[in-house]
């Protein structure tokens, strides 16, 4: 990667010399992401760009290299899970609206919309060397979860100081899924959270639909609901029957998903869809295992669908900023109202593509803006790092600054919550990928 190669030239942490010597960095502040919460003014000291002791009393060896970052503040690098990368689209025109005003009529052509194609395996369908790592830097992401606009399985990629300069943690990753309130988006996530035996087909046995009153109701013939409400037997074993087939790649992830084996990442793009979700959701409430969802979606769709989510399995993936009341112009603090529901937030800075692109000197403005209008701090560091590490189930190699962790930091020249803190470095490895 030529860009990430210019980035870096002339550190001294790059030198093969250095990447093998103890470094220890010492007197900055430091945002650990862990029960131990923050150390005022602590050492880290480094091996092979993994975590040997961090500490407010951590003994330096004679022969270690020391960096003096008093003033400075260090936190761990910011895991993204929810990084869209463009695969399997394609774009097509949109239709030309028209729009009146002052007695006047004008046509407004639409923007090209991408059109996901069917289910895709990002580690497939996108070569790592041809991505670039240098925006994502300047923001302190430093692992991040691959996913498109469409449907399939995402994967998990940190940088990494190779050869390509990206490693794919895993390439068996998680399902994800764009919602929207179309028949055929929501046909998706019907049939994917039902077992096949239960799926049916619209109206057919064994189908799904709603009452007028917006009940579910077991399906008979053309949507009637049988006699008793009772879903007709199972048939008969046939003797010497040859066994099922075994499941499809797709259908054994989507099982997975349903044993609560691993989750469902939905991006939600209205409140429609979200409540859709929702009633999904609780009609498999009863299962031992239920699924468990992360939602992606923004504050303004949020804010009106929080009493229908179920905390203990939805965890919330949105972008870090104040969002205004539907039909208003108040503004209104939907991660702060969803820490009050006792509902996880994670934070992707990369959905929030204005402060993600043009904010990038000081890429937690918005989370600060946040956390003065009541998020609570530690949460805020802990939706940036160790809980998208935890949902991405990296938690053992980043996310949280602790020994035999990953030498990933960022470091602030003051507290990375203020309005006024600047990125200064981006460390991967123990070495300096990012210096401003």
């Amino acid at each position: 990667m030529t860009t990430l190669s210019l980035l870096v030239v002339g550190v001294l942490w790059l030198s093969p010399a250095a990447a093998q010597q103890r470094i220890a960095l010492r007197g900055a502040a430091i945002e650990t992401a862990t029960a131990a919460g923050r150390i005022p003014a602590g050492t880290i000291l480094l091996r092979d760009g993994v975590i040997e002791e961090v500490g407010a009393e951590v003994a330096i060896p004679i022969t270690a290299h020391e960096i003096d970052l008093r003033g400075k503040w260090i936190m761990p690098g910011v895991v993204d899970p929810y990084f869209v990368v463009a695969v399997g689209t394609t774009s097509v025109a949109a239709e030309e609206r028209e729009v009146t005003f002052g007695g006047r009529t004008f046509r407004i052509p639409g923007s090209p919309a991408a059109v996901p194609t069917e289910f895709s395996r990002i580690a497939s369908a996108f070569d790592p060397r041809n991505g670039s790592w240098e925006i994502p830097l300047r923001s302190g992401i430093t692992s991040a979860h691959w996913v498109s606009s469409g449907q399939g399985q995402g994967a998990v990629a940190q940088l990494h100081l190779g050869d390509q300069g990206t490693w794919v943690k895993k390439p068996d990753g998680f399902l994800f899924l764009a919602l929207t309130n179309q028949t055929a988006s929501l046909e998706v996530l019907r049939r994917g959270l039902n077992p096949p035996q239960q799926r049916g087909g619209s109206g057919g046995e064994g189908s799904t639909t709603a009452s007028e009153n917006g009940a579910p109701m077991r399906g008979g013939r053309g949507g009637r609901p049988s006699s008793g409400d009772v879903p007709p037997p199972a048939p008969a074993p046939v003797p010497n029957a040859p066994p099922p087939p075994p499941p499809s790649p797709q259908e054994a992830i989507w099982q997975n998903v349903r044993e609560g084996k691993q989750p469902l990442f939905v991006n939600a793009n209205n409140s429609a869809a979200i409540l859709y979700l929702a009633q999904e959701m609780k009609k498999s409430q009863e299962a031992e295992k239920g699924a468990r969802i992360v939602l992606v979606a923004g504050g303004e769709n949020l804010y009106r669908t929080i009493d229908a989510l179920i905390p203990q399995r939805t965890t919330i993936v949105m972008p870090p900023r104040l969002d205004l009341i539907p039909n208003s112009r108040d503004r209104v603090n939907v991660a702060r109202m969803l820490a009050e529901a006792k509902i996880p937030v994670a934070f992707s800075l990369s959905l929030n593509q204005d402060d993600y692109q043009r904010s990038q000197e000081s890429p937690l403005f918005a989370v600060s803006m946040l956390v003065r209008a009541g998020f609570p701090r530690d949460l805020a560091i802990t939706a940036l790092t160790r809980l998208p590490a935890e949902l991405l189930g990296i938690d053992q190699q980043v996310g949280s600054i602790a020994k035999g962790k990953r030498g990933d930091f960022l470091v602030f020249d003051e507290d990375p919550l203020s309005a006024t803190a600047n990125l200064l470095q981006v460390i991967v490895d123990g070495r300096t990928v990012y210096d401003r």
